[in-house]
């Protein structure tokens, strides 16, 4: 890129950041000749948000695809927390269990 596209390519990053009222942005993808697929929401910061929709990878997700997003977001590590803390209690339970066989009381 020659100097003048790189301004331009920042000024229009930062233009759009600007507008961008959350620190993090849910976006939607958009088909690429990369192979991006397109109608895949991520979540990004607000800068690689701008980027990517400067880039033409990515649109900003309506206001109800967001929250959706971010409900089904909250749900699955609501579920991964709940997992993790089944398997520390299984560990716990066969650490009792091996200390209890090896120092019969």
């Amino acid at each position: 890129m020659r100097n003048q596209q790189v301004v331009e390519y920042w000024a229009a990053v930062h233009a759009i950041e600007a507008k961008i009222s959350e620190p993090d942005a849910v976006l939607v993808s958009l088909a690429t000749p990369q192979g991006g697929r397109a109608g895949v929401l991520i979540e990004a910061p607000a800068r690689e948000a701008a980027r990517m929709i400067v880039e033409k990878q990515a649109v900003l997700a309506t206001p109800q695809q967001a929250a959706e997003f971010r409900r089904k977001a909250l749900r699955m590590k609501q579920a991964e927390d709940k997992r993790q803390a089944d398997v520390a209690e299984v560990l716990e339970t066969a650490r009792r269990l091996r200390n209890q066989a090896l120092d019969p009381r």
